[in-house]
């Protein structure tokens, strides 16, 4: 039953390019309908599920939600209901503007599709013919970096490496010790493979953190919609000489894309500063 209500839910999903909005509409028996005028739409994600075609296309758009939780522990409760605290502490949490599409086909496409719709604005005719010739417009990349092996590695391989020492010189030679060096091995070598599919790109219309193992993420920013860059320093990008930028878009407080570890950081930082000015 599930199986069958998730197929006909996503066949009768649709999605809308007009002149000035996006469209979305999803349900069955409730219909959930997404209007997201372009200047307000901020970049897409995409993120594509393993060994498929299939993805998830998501939307973020301008602005956020702020929501207050009351943190209290039991004491605070029980005070609280009898009156005696009136006053529990707060924490505040931002839900970011954003809506998705699962299971949308050709997802290695549709990102680039996208982009292209919201940089060029054509009409309802023309864009039939951009799906349909997305290969002619695919862009050559102006830059790519990849973040540092070392850098990545560098703090929590210390970290691990400390905690397998003191464990290995408290069992000694064991299959315990044995266990807490495979399982170090393992995680180092899983980092180093996490870090090897990163990459950031500057294309000639915008920008691109492309990361994950078995589900691809892309985030893509149209140079338009970057608000103000920001690169640093941090001690260990010192001693390996990297750097990092984060690029910020109007409506969040928070980046949207963090370039991290990166050599060569202040080229980059200049050619994407050119380009999206």
């Amino acid at each position: 039953i599930l199986i069958v209500y998730k197929k006909a839910f996503y066949s009768t999903s649709s999605l809308t390019f007009t002149k000035n909005y996006v469209y979305f509409k999803a349900g069955i028996f409730f219909i959930n309908e997404y209007y997201a005028l372009y200047n307000n739409i901020k970049d897409i994600t995409t993120v594509k599920y393993p060994f498929s075609k299939y993805g998830t296309i998501t939307f973020n758009v301008a602005g956020e939600t702020t929501i207050q939780t009351a943190q209290s522990n039991n004491k605070m409760s029980l005070l609280s209901m009898m009156g005696g605290n009136r006053n529990l502490p707060t924490s505040t949490q931002l839900i970011p503007h954003a809506f998705s599409i699962n299971y949308s086909e050709d997802i290695d496409s549709k990102d680039e599709l996208i982009d292209i719709i919201f940089y060029k604005r054509p009409n309802k005719a023309n864009i039939a013919s951009f799906e349909a010739e997305i290969q002619s417009y695919k862009t050559k990349n102006i830059l790519a970096k990849k973040p540092s092996i070392s850098n990545s590695i560098f703090g929590i391989g210390i970290v691990l490496g400390v905690i397998a020492i003191i464990i290995s010189l408290v069992v000694g030679l064991s299959p315990v010790a044995l266990m807490v060096w495979v399982g170090y091995v393992i995680i180092i070598g899983l980092i180093i493979w996490k870090t090897k599919v990163q990459c950031f790109t500057i294309q000639p219309y915008r920008v691109l953190s492309n990361s994950g193992i078995l589900y691809k993420k892309q985030t893509s920013i149209i140079f338009n919609k970057i608000d103000h860059l920001r690169n640093y320093q941090g001690f260990t990008n010192k001693i390996f000489g990297t750097g990092s930028i984060t690029i910020h878009t109007t409506g969040s407080s928070l980046p949207e894309i963090m370039i991290t570890n990166i050599k060569d950081y202040k080229e980059f930082y200049k050619t994407l500063e050119q380009f999206y000015q």
